[in-house]
């Protein structure tokens, strides 16, 4: 028998404080070792990624005597697909379920004599049997592979790494129990109902096992002799201020992967580290990728945030609290409710109700007014049984609402400001008054819906500086809502935001204090602009759109650079690295090489101005395969199936992220749903890519002649993995972030002077629409 020992098990993480409080705090493990990486691991020890990522090694004692968890980290990598691979981690534990049940986290109860079953937060097993342990005993008892064939895992594990079969319960044909020491940690195979087909998905692990260092020639001898796969032939790896390890990578038939590391070398790095906790709660507080907010939402298994009894996320809805200018309201008005992880605290800090659980956490403010005519225009269409009929209703609710009722509303305040009122002049007088000291609390009402959503995609109607604080914004002291009627006049508010790529929903207001802003916000192009910028003129004082002339920039994403947590881009001279020519990865070649279809595009409307259906149709004729999903083609695949996001990193080579418009600096999600997967992005657009991307990342269908050129150049990648990875190469030292346009907009509020918010633009149409969109791209198709 190979004298081997049984040393840890690998776990992808998408969210390290989630899912640290799960392991410390729910399983009660300890964090023994933490390690942090610039780069990628010549042995594919963080999966198939070249860029900054860290390991914490967590568990129940020293790694010399128990079998620990290994948690990779890779930086920017929200989440990991879960495949069917990994079957479970079996603990034994008297109070694990105990703990969860305090802590509000979900547990599937077995039945009589079964373990309980909880999951982490990214989806692993965890199985937990109801018992206690002796002291110094490892509580990890095993961990379950899922496997195609039984009989054939047994023989590779068994007869080709020598571990030995152990009784594990009842005898059963589809399950068997190895183990290298009598038991103490158990390997459990056990095989998929029949048919079914085993994914490892993207969330794949490893198993570890150590042996002297001369026994490591011995098993590549083995696995050789039985044409086995060798995935990483003998390698040293340094580990920064540590020792130095010898590995070897294997995969089973199933592809599961193995990893035997010399016994001498993991002695010395596996010492625990009594600095390690702090260590890593230090790296999570500085990463700026990491989504601490809880949001306004009940809690739930996904809740980390600890209970801050001032903060007006935790208050009951009647609860008085005070914001920045010393103003005091109620919960309900200043701070929506959050994430109380337990009961809610008065500002005495007496209990008083049920914390986040409780139905009055969650703030429901949508009080859009509708319009008389649009009810009935709306009931009307209800009742319409013939198509003409039907058409005619419709146009002429379209052309009274525009015609009528929405020119009604602009035209008695579009152009002008009105003069206060008496009532009001005190509060105006206050705000210049706190304007010029630079100090109190900034008020921002987002007074129309964006398109359907009433509270523009953010977690309530209503946010306080919690939230502000929660993003890690430089400025937390201001209130952002969807109600005009949290603080009264409107003219009281700071800021006003619109909505201005559809018609207004509501009466604009008919007060306006001169020391307001009034901002104009979209995110769609001039081409699908459909609100009436003709009439607002002189109205608007700053933009908050995609566009980087704007005041606020309203963009999808953001990257950002690994090293120095900056954002690089999007910037109209952003300073990127270089590193295409240079980047190499085998692994992430070989992984390519597997992929066995061209290109796909997903989209949902047809007909676009860009052109692009003909363009795609171009490629087709030219003979690329390209696969066209949503209703402007044969393939479906819903939006958030993960078999959608599996497809793009296993199957596609490219992605077709080809833009509706031809505009400036106009760049949507579709660029950025390529750059989260394993997969290099064809862009077709108006905008000047290298504003939002390092060169070598993408390839630009504008940077060729012809569609004949292109599908060359693409089948060329194709048949050259090692030139294809190379558009990885960024990913080594940047990743994408979320932008967070409500922080920019409140730290502009706090910084500008009077001036700046005095700006208005005189002809908004023309800025908008003006030399900034062509249907003439350069490509010919």
């Amino acid at each position: 028998m190979i004298p081997a020992r049984a040393l840890h098990y690998v776990f992808k993480i998408g969210n390290r404080a989630k899912n640290i409080h799960f392991f410390r705090e729910i399983l009660g493990m300890q964090v023994l070792r933490h390690e942090e990486f610039t780069q990628g691991c010549d042995a594919a020890c963080n999966g198939p990624y070249d860029n900054r990522w860290s390991k914490t090694m967590i568990g129940y004692g020293p790694e010399a005597s128990h079998f620990v968890i290994e948690l990779t980290y890779n930086y920017g990598v929200k989440e990991y697909a879960l495949g069917n691979d990994f079957g479970g981690l079996t603990i034994r534990s008297a109070d694990i379920v105990e703990r969860a049940r305090t802590h509000g986290y979900p547990v599937e109860e077995g039945g009589a004599g079964q373990p309980a079953l909880l999951r982490s937060p990214d989806g692993y097993r965890v199985l937990v049997v109801p018992e206690a342990v002796a002291p110094g005993t490892d509580p990890v008892q095993r961990v379950t592979l899922h496997v195609t064939d039984a009989e054939r895992s047994r023989r590779y594990w068994a007869d080709t790494l020598t571990m030995a079969p152990v009784a594990n319960g009842p005898a059963r044909p589809d399950t068997h129990a190895l183990s290298y020491d009598q038991g103490r940690f158990v390997l459990e195979l056990r095989q998929l109902a029949s048919g079914q087909a085993l994914d490892r998905a993207k969330a794949y692990g490893r198993i570890a096992f150590a042996v002297p260092y001369d026994e490591q020639p011995r098993i590549d001898a083995l696995i050789k002799a039985a044409s086995g796969t060798i995935l990483t032939p003998l390698i040293t790896l340094d580990t920064p201020g540590k020792a130095t390890v010898r590995v070897i990578i294997l995969a089973d038939p199933d592809g599961h992967e193995i990893c035997f590391v010399d016994e001498e070398g993991f002695s010395a790095l596996s010492a625990l580290d009594p600095d390690s906790n702090a260590a890593l709660d230090k790296y999570i507080g500085k990463d700026p990728f990491q989504d601490r907010a809880c949001g306004c939402r009940p809690c739930d298994s996904d809740c980390t945030c600890s209970c801050n009894t001032s903060s007006s996320r935790n208050m009951p809805r009647d609860a008085a609290v005070t914001t920045g200018d010393g103003q005091t309201g109620a919960r309900d008005q200043i701070g929506a409710g959050g994430c109380g992880c337990g009961d809610a605290t008065g500002a005495d800090g007496s209990a008083t109700g049920p914390g986040c659980g409780d139905a009055s956490c969650t703030s429901t403010r949508n009080r859009m007014v509708s319009q008389t005519v649009g009810r009935l225009c709306k009931t009307s269409a209800m009742y319409r049984k013939h198509l003409l009929s039907l058409v005619g209703a419709l146009l002429v609710c379209y052309l009274f609402l525009h015609l009528v009722v929405y020119d009604q509303c602009l035209k008695a305040s579009i152009n002008s400001y009105q003069v206060l009122s008496e009532s009001n002049r005190d509060r105006a007088r206050q705000l210049e008054e706190e304007q010029l000291r630079g100090t109190g609390t900034r008020y921002i009402l987002l007074y129309t819906s964006f398109f359907t959503e009433a509270h523009w995609g953010l977690p309530d109607g209503t946010l306080g500086p919690d939230y502000f604080g929660a993003t890690h914004c430089p400025a937390t002291d201001c209130v952002l809502t969807t109600d005009p009627d949290l603080i009264q006049p409107v003219t009281a508010y700071d800021a006003v935001v619109f909505h201005v790529a559809s018609p207004w929903d509501r009466q604009l207001p008919a007060w306006r204090h001169p020391a307001q802003v009034y901002v104009a916000a979209l995110m769609e192009s001039p081409a699908h602009t459909k609100h009436k910028l003709t009439l607002d003129a002189s109205y608007f004082n700053w933009t908050m759109t995609y566009r980087l002339d704007s005041d606020v920039l309203f963009n999808y994403m953001n990257l950002v650079d690994l090293e120095s947590g900056e954002v690089i881009g999007p910037a109209v001279r952003p300073s990127w690295r270089n590193g295409h020519h240079e980047y190499a990865n085998d692994t992430q070649a070989a992984l390519a090489s597997t992929k066995r279809k061209l290109a796909a595009q997903f989209v949902s409307h047809c007909g676009a101005l860009s052109g692009r259906d003909r363009l795609v149709q171009r490629m087709q004729q030219a003979g690329l395969e390209v696969d066209v999903y949503g209703t402007c083609g044969p393939l479906k695949c819903e939006r958030g199936n993960p078999e959608c996001n599996r497809m793009l990193d296993t199957v596609y080579w490219f992605y077709l992220s080809f833009e509706n418009s031809l505009c400036v600096d106009y760049v949507t999600e579709k660029l950025y749903n390529a750059l989260e997967h394993d997969i290099v992005p064809v862009v077709f657009g108006g905008a000047d890519y290298n504003r939002f991307l390092p060169p070598g990342s993408y390839i630009n269908v504008q940077d060729f002649a012809t569609v004949e050129q292109l599908a060359t150049y693409l089948l060329y990648l194709r048949d050259n993995p090692h030139e294809y990875v190379r558009y990885f190469w960024w990913k080594r030292h940047y990743a994408l972030e979320r932008p967070q346009p409500f922080c920019d907009l409140c730290q502009r509020l706090h910084a500008v002077g009077a001036r700046e918010k005095l700006q208005h633009y005189r002809d908004i149409k023309a800025w908008w629409y003006d030399d900034v969109c062509t249907a003439e791209p350069k490509i010919a198709f």
